[in-house]
């Protein structure tokens, strides 16, 4: 499997893993307990200062990084037939492996790094 790539494994069944090289391996595994809704898991790769809008307006989004990255993270306090309103930014420093919650609404997340920023998200 590719970074930031993802397979589903239905309820019930088995899962081997084996490790082909001596390079240590990053693994992040989600057990969804309710399956009333859909899940969404999504690849996304942000130039230096490049920005993504992204919206949720009912659930938490799990942000997981696949490298070191830094990431501005500002919410939508709009009305929904309201112009965008600024919430306060939040600063997500995260080491490859580690996470953050999005709280539900819309968000532009910019990377603030000097680097590519590579991460998954996760929705349900």
């Amino acid at each position: 499997m590719k970074t930031g790539g993802y397979k589903r494994v239905t309820g019930g069944q088995n899962l081997a893993l084996v490790q082909t090289d001596s390079k240590p391996i990053s693994l992040v595994l989600v057990k969804v307990v309710s399956t009333a809704q859909s899940l969404t898991v999504e690849a996304t790769k942000l130039e230096s200062h490049e920005e993504l809008e992204d919206a949720s307006d009912q659930n938490a989004t799990l942000l997981i990084a696949i490298n070191s990255m830094q990431l501005d993270d500002v919410r939508d306090l709009a009305g929904e037939d309201e112009h965008w309103k600024s919430g306060p930014k939040r600063t997500l420093q995260l080491l490859a492996g580690q996470n953050a919650w999005l709280k539900p609404g819309i968000h532009r997340l910019r990377n603030s790094g000097n680097t590519e920023a590579q991460f998954v998200t996760v929705e349900w």
